[in-house]
């Protein structure tokens, strides 16, 4: 009989979870990426599920957990970060009833929005729970591209390594990339310069992966009136797998769209993880996002479809949920 249980410590069956993932991350990014999982996916799992801001729920089969889901709350925004349903259970509704728990525990502590961006790894059915729930889904994609010495050993970076003293002006920069464009409703970050340079923060803290300092980089153009350098576009990645560096944000301020600085920085941070010796670079976009012509020029190609899901809070009218007369 499946029950829902909150978890805080690690399921007396990880060794399945962690298996099957280290499957789904070979298939993506290789036998060696699965390899290191298999030793560290106990350990990342375990400081997740122990992690005081980071609600875990599992459904459980008796002793055995059958799926497991995490989320967290920043910037009153909700985030599903993990979600796995063992193989042996599919077409048993699993991911339903952690999707459902899930969202209901987010929404009633009062999030302005839900976001789920987790790569799944086995066969869950996201469309028919999520988009029943108020959610909109988001076609988007894994692209990856070889990165060979031929076309990296001559390469000369005409961008720059930026620092902490660069994290208000880049956050700035960030926030103006994203005043019109689509992807203001999937990140969140990018909305004002605090979440920007929260943001900024937690890639050099290797949130997303291994950081190096050559893997935040801004391009800068001479100010008219001060003749100072300011930033006009920033480009951040890290390590996300051995051998793969992934581009976390491209961003150009907008009145220097069109002028080649989006192609400069990425060329410059790919010729960064060469330098760094990885061989492959990885982003995710969205299919409708004009940069994806912009990458697949560059080289990129789709090697994993994905889909994202939102939910937003609607936007209380004027007077709404007040008292008196």
């Amino acid at each position: 009989m499946f029950h829902l249980e909150y978890l805080k410590r690690l399921p007396s069956n990880t060794d399945e979870f962690v298996e099957e993932i280290a499957d789904g991350i070979s298939g993506l990014y290789g036998p060696e990426s699965a390899a290191q999982y298999r030793v560290a996916g106990p350990k990342i799992l375990g400081a997740a599920i122990a992690h005081d801001g980071v609600d875990a729920i599992a459904v459980q089969d008796g002793p055995k957990t059958a799926g497991m889901i995490m989320a967290y709350v920043r910037h009153r925004t909700g985030y599903v970060s993990f979600l796995h349903v063992l193989s042996r259970y599919a077409g048993r509704h699993i991911e339903r009833r952690l999707i459902r728990e899930s969202v209901r525990l987010l929404r009633s502590r009062g999030v302005g929005g839900i976001v789920y961006e987790y790569i799944a790894f086995g066969p869950v059915d996201l469309d028919g729970v999520f988009l029943p729930q108020g959610f909109t889904g988001i076609d988007r994609a894994i692209m990856m591209m070889e990165l060979r010495d031929a076309d990296w050993a001559p390469h000369s970076p005409t961008t720059f390594e930026a620092g902490l003293d660069s994290f208000p002006d880049i956050a700035r920069t960030i926030v103006d990339a994203y005043e019109d464009h689509p992807g203001r409703l999937l990140h969140v970050e990018v909305r004002r310069p605090a979440f920007a340079a929260d943001f900024l923060r937690r890639v050099v803290a290797e949130d997303y992966g291994f950081f190096r300092p050559g893997y935040l980089r801004v391009a800068r153009t001479k100010d008219r009136t001060t003749g100072a350098g300011a930033v006009s576009g920033v480009a951040a990645g890290c390590e996300v797998a051995p051998g793969h560096g992934f581009i976390l944000q491209v961003a150009v301020r907008r009145e220097h769209w069109r002028k080649g600085i989006g192609t400069m920085l990425v060329h410059d941070l790919m010729h960064a993880f060469w330098r760094a010796g990885l061989r492959h670079a990885s982003l995710g976009v969205t299919l409708d996002n004009p940069a994806r012509a912009l990458y697949e020029a560059i080289g990129f190609r789709i090697v994993r479809p994905v889909r994202v899901y939102t939910w937003w809070r609607p936007a209380r009218k004027k007077g709404e949920g007040h008292g008196g007369r």
